[in-house]
């Protein structure tokens, strides 16, 4: 399923405040990571909700469905696969290095990101070998 940068962006942090506090993600939890208001949370999350990658309750907050878990988890593997490349081998700082990731995640095919994931598994290992 072709997501747009927008939307991967939401379910990684999304899934990041999941893997904090599983207990309760609020709307507000997704604003302030992201650094945008409310609103536009509310609008993407009914997008999500219309794609059945997550659910919304007035107990619990906001969920993933089994469905938009696989989804997210995915995206969040091959971001912290470039995540610790990045960090390790190119000894970017975290900052940059967080936001440079989840562009890269959240900008190209899942086809090259399949690709590069590998690439950047081989070369983690190649390096550790040398």
């Amino acid at each position: 399923m072709e997501l747009s940068p927008a939307k991967i962006r939401y379910l990684l942090s999304i899934y990041e405040l999941y893997m904090e506090h599983p207990e309760s993600i609020r709307p507000v939890d997704v604003a302030r990571r992201l650094k945008i208001s409310r609103a536009s949370v509310t609008v993407m999350l009914k997008e999500l909700e219309e794609q059945n990658l997550v659910s919304r309750n007035t107990d619990s907050g906001i969920e993933f469905t089994p469905k938009g878990q696989k989804t997210a988890m995915t995206y969040y593997t091959q971001y912290r696969t470039f995540l610790r490349f990045f960090l390790q081998n190119l000894q970017i700082d975290g900052i940059n290095a967080r936001e440079d990731c989840i562009s890269l995640v959240s900008s190209l095919s899942e086809e090259s990101l399949r690709s590069l994931s590998r690439y950047v598994k081989d070369s983690r290992l190649h390096y550790i070998l040398s």
